[in-house]
């Protein structure tokens, strides 16, 4: 169909040009995409989008083991609670409940040009999205003692950078802002994963 679709678009073009007609008459034509038929589909093979138990363990050691700063607690968030990539972007301290245990997600965070300063931060795609997750008592505890440290850098880059902005995010770069959500360099997966017989399939691997 594609063929015969470009074919008949070049005697179209042709025409005009040759004043035999004035319009394309292919002019909004959609030719259709094959769809798979379920026998199809059955016969490929399944694609491993996630982490294994076992595979998850050994990822996350090697977090432990060779991550970078809030290696750590970016990705047992993201392992353990579900959590998507851009709404660990946009979480907030105020999100968080160390009394009990919960974490409230409301929003996600987008940036559109890679502009750390243009950031913005929207609502999930459906309602279904907002939640209230609990998380254990171990992850809880690293978030606690990433506040402490946090504390105090914003006590050192307040007084040392003119433009500090803070937005009072649980994952922020040293001047305040959030990290950007298309680039994963904000994750260590692909380092990490050289230490392992792991392929890189992105961040979703994780939940």
């Amino acid at each position: 169909m594609q063929g015969v679709n470009t074919t008949a678009g070049m005697i179209f073009r042709q025409a005009i040009k040759d004043k035999l007609i004035k319009d394309n008459p292919q002019n909004g034509v959609v030719v259709p995409k094959k769809r798979k038929t379920v026998e199809e589909i059955e016969k490929d093979p399944i694609e491993t989008k996630y982490l294994e138990r076992k595979e998850l363990d050994d990822f996350l050691k090697a977090v432990r083991e060779h991550g970078l700063d809030l290696d750590l607690e970016r990705f047992y968030l993201l392992a353990f609670s579900g959590m998507r990539s851009g709404e660990l972007l946009a979480l907030k301290w105020t999100d968080i409940n160390f009394k009990s245990n919960e974490i409230r997600i409301t929003k996600t965070l987008y940036n559109e040009n890679n502009n750390m300063k243009k950031y913005q931060l929207t609502p999930p795609k459906t309602e279904g999205s907002i939640r209230t997750i609990n998380v254990e008592e171990e992850i809880i505890n690293l978030l606690k003692s990433h506040y402490r440290r946090q504390s105090k850098t914003k006590m050192k880059y307040r007084h040392e950078l003119e433009e500090y902005h803070d937005g009072n995010f649980v994952f922020s770069r040293p001047n305040g802002y959030p990290f950007i959500q298309k680039r994963t360099d904000y994750l260590n997966i692909p380092i990490l994963l050289k230490k392992l017989p792991l392929t890189f399939l992105g961040i979703h691997i994780l939940v």
